[in-house]
């Protein structure tokens, strides 16, 4: 416990006939204890006679208690390597505006992707437009616009430039699931987030579902390209890391 109470630390534990430890979180540091907002988390995995340092995730926050910065950092054995980063911001109704996320090369932060959101209000504080933008490249690209009716109607989705492919599940571990509708890719490619290519698949039939094997991949964030005879869509998708798995 700190000095107000808050618990620091949570222990882990597999059942396989018998409880065993597996990891735990420890040296845990509070921004607001009863949201359950951290700002320091560190995991340890058990490698059967003790724990091995693994991870850590500082937070930082705004006074509405948005997360406004997620750093991870691994250790390599004697200290902790910046790893990736990701930083939200928000407009003055709350409403996120930009995200970006970072990748570690050279002593720096290196932006690697990104989505910006804008949006317009009516008199009444109410959003009457919203559009979003995603990094392709160096180059920002619209990729969807919604106009929100009031007064019986919903809001109404008027552009889609991503069109409706999901990829799920996200965070994920072995396998992901891409669904990608009449887009039609002829190839599937990856890349880390260093920008180096880690899958090239190319697509034999026109089935609307694909599922793609990642269990080689390392942990960390990862970008699909769906490229069909037009274009290319990006998404962006993540290998289940550590502290995701045991994050609370």
């Amino acid at each position: 416990m700190d000095n107000t109470g808050n618990y620091t630390r949570k222990i882990f534990y597999d059942w396989n006939g018998s409880w065993s430890i597996n990891a735990k979180v420890d040296d845990i540091q509070w921004f607001n204890f009863s949201k359950e907002l951290y700002t320091q988390a560190i995991t340890y995995i058990w490698n059967g006679t003790n724990f091995e340092e693994n991870t850590k995730v500082l937070r930082s926050y705004n006074t509405d208690g948005f997360i406004t910065e997620n750093k991870s950092s691994y250790w390599n054995g004697s200290n902790y390597v910046n790893s990736s980063r990701y930083t939200i911001d928000y407009d003055h109704k709350g409403n996120t505006i930009l995200e970006m996320s970072y990748s570690w090369s050279n002593n720096s932060w290196v932006s690697n992707d990104g989505t910006k959101y804008f949006f317009l209000y009516d008199a009444d504080g109410d959003i009457t437009t919203q559009e979003t933008l995603i990094t392709i490249g160096i180059n920002w690209k619209k990729t969807e616009k919604l106009t929100h009716y009031y007064g019986g109607y919903v809001s109404v989705k008027e552009e889609n430039l991503s069109h409706g492919i999901q990829v799920f599940p996200n965070p994920a571990k072995d396998k992901i699931t891409i669904e990608h509708g009449d887009f039609k890719p002829v190839a599937i490619v990856v890349y880390d987030f260093k920008g180096e290519l880690v899958i090239d698949k190319k697509l034999m039939d026109n089935a609307p579902v694909k599922v793609l094997d990642i269990s080689a991949l390392n942990p960390g964030i990862y970008f699909i390209q769906l490229i069909n005879q037009e274009q290319a869509v990006k998404k962006k998708f993540i290998k289940n890391l550590i502290f995701l798995i045991y994050d609370f």
